[in-house]
């Protein structure tokens, strides 16, 4: 279920489609589904604006795994809107450790 969550549903064929649309009848599911959405579209379009009005989202969305998420991600609050700000990333450093390893 995890893996249907965090692809949108234009990615999905007809058959998981429609089990994501069956899944979100459960209110906890639909809101999981589209916090994750926004989440991801976040991070891939860089929009820290939309960070905050997340965060508030997740305290209350009363899914208690998004609510622990938000809680960490607000603890690391300035790093996290740092890298949805700035375009530098450790990616070519984490692949060069992960060969090397």
């Amino acid at each position: 279920m995890s893996w249907l969550l965090l692809r949108p549903l234009t990615a999905l064929d007809e058959t998981d489609q429609a089990l994501v649309q069956q899944l979100r009848q459960e209110q906890e599911v639909a809101t999981a589904y589209d916090l994750t959405q926004q989440f991801l579209a976040m991070v891939r379009e860089r929009t820290p604006d939309a960070f905050d009005p997340w965060l508030e989202a997740c305290a209350t969305s009363g899914v208690s795994d998004l609510v622990t998420f938000g809680a960490g991600l607000q603890r690391e609050y300035e790093s996290v809107r740092s890298a949805l700000e700035l375009p530098y990333s450790t990616g070519p450093v984490e692949g060069a450790l992960t060969q090397v390893a």
